[in-house]
């Protein structure tokens, strides 16, 4: 079962659009205003300071433990950034104490050359559309940090996309979705045929073969493992999830609580 994006809400969308605007405006503070409230939608506690000699603003990331700092040097132009400054973006990293510095403009131009400033300087790279893709994904912080290495954060936000569509937090939600609905298949066969005392015991095993079924039918040619069962079956059960329990103490087998509605059109897995 493809595992959907969050649905980009009207307050999300209102941020988009006030970022885009403000990006080929001319007012710099209202760029800069806008992306600290980006930021802010992504995880952060953001600061604006601006005016001269003093960075355009910085965001922490409420990670706890693993928080971080990124300095934030905002760019506007009508197209392009027409003096994208890496230097400038790093210039207050020590001072403020950040691990990570971000240049944001609408695009650039001369990214080779670009390139080897960022890279000199240990700056990001964002544009506009780079943050609202993030805003539309629903990015978190902890995923933030990924793209922050020196270089076009472009780069790996595709990675980032990639491993949402296909990657493992992707696959183990289609196991699950195609356990789960397996397993009320098998129970509503088994209640037809010959009730509780005729039925089967839903264990990994059992489960393993059906799901390598229905993936087959789904046209993925990869099989699941039983680590990726074993996972489903304890996401399944845990109270936060509530669509299956164990038949008993030992966790050998469970049954499907809560049938998977609405009925999963299970495709690309």
């Amino acid at each position: 079962m493809p595992q959907t994006q969050p649905c980009v809400d009207a307050r999300t969308q209102a941020l988009i659009h006030r970022l885009e605007a403000a990006a080929v405006g001319t007012d710099p503070a209202a760029f800069e205003l806008a992306v600290c409230d980006t930021f802010v939608q992504l995880g952060f506690a953001a600061t604006h300071l601006g005016g001269h000699k003093a960075p355009d603003g910085y965001a922490d990331a409420l990670l706890g433990s693993l928080g971080y700092r990124v300095m934030l040097e905002c760019k506007t132009g009508k197209q392009i950034v027409t003096n994208p400054d890496a230097a400038e973006a790093a210039k207050y990293r020590d001072a403020y104490g950040a691990g990570y510095c971000a240049l944001i403009g609408p695009a650039y131009s001369e990214e080779m050359e670009l390139l080897h400033e960022l890279q000199t300087h240990a700056v990001t790279a964002f544009t506009v559309e780079d943050l609202s893709t993030l805003l539309s994904i629903g990015a978190s912080a902890c995923e933030v940090r990924r793209i922050l290495t020196p270089g076009f954060a472009t780069d790996v936000i595709g990675d980032l996309l990639w491993e949402r569509t296909h990657g493992a937090r992707k696959r183990l939600a289609d196991v699950a979705a195609f356990v789960r609905d397996a397993g009320w298949q098998a129970q509503v066969t088994a209640a037809q045929e010959g009730g509780p005392t005729n039925a089967p015991l839903f264990t990994v095993d059992a489960a393993m073969m059906l799901v390598d079924a229905a993936l087959r039918q789904a046209g993925s040619t990869q099989a699941c493992t039983r680590e990726e069962v074993q996972q489903a079956f304890e996401h399944l059960t845990n109270p936060l999830t509530d669509a299956a329990v164990w038949t008993d103490e030992t966790h050998h087998a469970i049954v499907i609580t809560a049938q998977l509605q609405p009925s999963p059109e299970l495709r690309g897995a």
